[in-house]
């Protein structure tokens, strides 16, 4: 079981709103819409390209790749996610289900370009804060705190650390 972070969305005050939408449908999305199906990409640089394409202008166009990427090929089933918000709402959720392209609206954040969703539970018995000193609160080497979704690491590898260092 991995850990990431997840932010719900670029403007800090409607984190708050997302989130809790997030919880409410049981699942997550993340935005860069107008590539459309990830599944139509067979390789992170395809998906770069696409980036590239659509938003050329945009400031976070270059997080847009790896993000997309791991919503899509990295995340797992059982996966866990930190839902970064404004507290008290950050939360703790488990990936239930496959990379989902939808573009259904209004969609589950309220945005148009929040298309890229992954299925979710909410995991109230786990502690965000507790969860992130067990990560030692650092992105996994070659991870970047300011993607949108982020690794932290193998829950199960650094709660076993945990354990030996007591």
């Amino acid at each position: 079981m991995n850990i990431w972070r997840l932010i719900s969305y670029h403007e800090e005050d409607l984190k708050e709103n997302v989130t809790r939408r997030f919880i409410e449908h049981g699942r997550i999305a993340i935005g860069w819409g107008l590539v459309g199906d990830l599944n139509q990409y067979r390789s992170p640089e395809a998906v770069k390209e696409a980036i590239r394409k659509h938003y050329s202008t945009s400031k976070n166009g270059r997080i847009g790749w790896p993000t997309l990427w791991h919503m899509r090929t990295n995340v797992m089933l059982n996966d866990l996610i930190i839902i970064d918000a404004q507290k008290p709402w950050a939360k703790v959720v488990e990936i239930i289900g496959e990379y989902e392209w939808n573009n259904q609206q209004p969609n589950v954040a309220n945005d148009p370009n929040y298309n890229h969703q992954r299925p979710v539970r909410l995991r109230n018995d786990l502690d965000p804060e507790q969860l992130l000193q067990i990560t030692t609160t650092r992105p996994a080497p070659g991870q970047a705190p300011h993607l949108v979704l982020f690794y932290y690491g193998s829950f199960t590898q650094r709660l076993q650390q945990n354990e030996q260092s007591l």
